[in-house]
């Protein structure tokens, strides 16, 4: 990002620096263009596997494995986002908080099921949510295809997985 000028954004895209400067004044107003875009493309697709009522656990992981798949797609602006400047974002701290409640519910719905033991929901549901944070930022810098898959598993294998009901 840093290393970026708006010519080598216009180049790239296609189009005259006149005219990305006709629609964002800055290198970091096109950055908060693709922000908010990454932001609705996930909205939409975590909407969609939420309007398709999993069971809680089910719901979880499936939700780790499409935002995964959201990243593979994307992983040069993942990287940017978490190894260059990881701000710009006012509504950051408002989508963390709206998913924290939504994994402390639905880890509370798995223990209440019977799929979990009976733990500190609360605990699991940001232990998660620091472990995939970090996941990603190891997993975006790693080669090949689709780096971010193995995402929703490991967070069960090491944090849910343990949890669970004999």
């Amino acid at each position: 990002f840093h290393q970026t000028t708006v010519q080598m954004i216009a180049e790239r895209a296609d189009f005259s620096v006149g005219y990305l400067y006709k629609h964002f004044e800055s290198k970091e107003q096109i950055y908060l263009g693709v922000l908010d875009f990454h932001h609705e493309q996930l909205d939409k697709v975590i909407a969609e596997v939420r309007s398709e009522n999993l069971a809680p656990l089910q719901d979880i992981y499936q939700t780790y494995r499409t935002v995964s798949d959201h990243f593979n797609k994307y992983r040069d602006f993942l990287r940017i986002y978490h190894n260059e400047i990881e701000v710009g974002c006012e509504n950051k701290p408002r989508k963390k908080e709206e998913h924290r409640v939504y994994l402390t519910q639905a880890l509370a719905r798995a223990v209440d099921a019977g799929e979990l033991k009976d733990v500190d929901v609360e605990i699991l549901a940001n232990a998660i949510m620091g472990a995939a944070q970090e996941l990603f930022k190891i997993l975006a810098r790693r080669e090949g295809e689709n780096p971010l898959s193995p995402l929703a598993d490991t967070i069960f294998e090491l944090l849910i997985d343990p949890q669970r009901n004999s």
